[in-house]
């Protein structure tokens, strides 16, 4: 399709199960600008990704309770298209995702419990040369 700077489109993916949850997520863009590089046109296009996660937050299994925390899920980049020669030429992006859960078992010590939290964030940069 034909787009001009300002215009937005949105893609999903497949629904898809992180722990207990459900995970949607759609990733949107928008033509910002359009630049030069040497003789090629640019066409820089902001990216951002956008998440419903839906799911109980607790779960029992084997004399075990889980508490989850619904996981912050985020992600943002620009990519650099080039209209002239029709290809990718330079992608930043940044995604973070945040998880967190606690589990409690009674155990002939007494009761247990364990917490986990974890925070992903990944930075990548890939670029024609």
């Amino acid at each position: 399709n034909t787009v001009a700077k300002d215009s937005t489109w949105s893609s999903k993916k497949p629904v898809r199960q992180m722990m207990v949850f459900q995970v949607e997520q759609s990733s949107n863009y928008k033509v910002n600008d359009l630049e030069k590089l040497n003789n090629d046109k640019l066409a820089v296009i902001g990216m951002e990704t956008k998440t419903n996660v839906s799911g109980e937050t607790t779960h029992s299994e084997q004399g075990v309770n889980y508490n989850f925390t619904k996981p912050r899920i985020q992600g943002t980049g620009t990519l650099y298209f080039n209209l002239d020669k029709g290809h990718v030429q330079k992608i930043k992006s940044e995604t973070l995702i945040e998880t967190a859960v606690t589990a409690e078992a009674n155990t002939p010590q007494g009761l247990m419990k364990q917490s986990n939290k974890e925070t992903v964030k990944t930075r990548s940069l890939v670029e024609k040369i």
